[in-house]
């Protein structure tokens, strides 16, 4: 029992320790990006599931719009562009879902195998020539319904894959624009850097007296 006790008050003082606290938003999206980002944009379909981060970002966006709250002016545009990093992450995560959705549908309505189907009555009594008949009948038809399942298969397979590469098209854009959003997040931090950094100029002296 001591020993779980001492174990969370060192991760407590682990997580608002100075060197924690003070980390940059793009110090943290970057760790988020390589723990999360390929696996939210991965192809769909995949025979596991793909677990989604949405507690992770959902805490990071909570935490830079507290900062933004409490920075000074010259700073607020550093987390506001954290923020809408967050945002596009959620967004594409939901858009992940969806496509997932969309996909699992599909696979659940197939194309009905019967469709346009003619069957005749098959008599069962006559001649023997009625007989042979039906039973050219009966190949017929189950040649006509194995070419209609074949059919029905391929127009599965074409629309699963279509939503795939859907997907795969859309993630690329996903990406594109989230790199864009953590490229304008890491400018405003440099601008602030340099702000921080630039010499202050002297005040000039006082003229002598006449």
């Amino acid at each position: 029992m001591k020993a779980i006790c001492v174990s969370a008050a060192v991760t407590s003082l682990f997580l608002t320790s100075p060197a924690v606290a003070q980390q940059k938003p793009s110090e943290l999206l970057s760790l988020f990006f390589r723990n999360h980002l390929d696996r939210i944009l991965s192809p769909i379909g995949q025979p596991k599931p793909v677990p989604l981060p949405h507690a992770r970002i959902t805490q990071l966006r909570e935490q830079f719009a507290d900062q933004f709250s409490k920075a000074p002016d010259k700073d607020k545009s550093i987390y506001q562009a954290a923020v809408s990093v967050c945002d596009a992450v959620s967004s594409a995560m939901d858009e992940r879902q969806k496509a997932i959705a969309s996909l699992q549908a599909s696979r659940a309505v197939h194309a009905p195998s019967d469709l346009g189907a003619q069957r005749k009555d098959i008599p069962t009594r006559g001649s023997l020539g009625d007989a042979e008949l039906a039973g050219l009948e009966l190949q017929r038809e189950a040649h006509e319904e194995q070419n209609r399942k074949q059919e029905a298969r391929q127009n599965d397979a074409f629309f699963n894959t279509q939503l795939k590469t859907n997907w795969s098209q859309r993630a690329a854009q996903l990406r594109q624009n989230i790199n864009a959003l953590y490229a304008r997040e890491r400018d405003a931090e440099r601008m602030a850097d340099q702000a921080k950094a630039a010499p202050v100029p002297a005040a000039p002296s006082p003229a002598p007296p006449p």
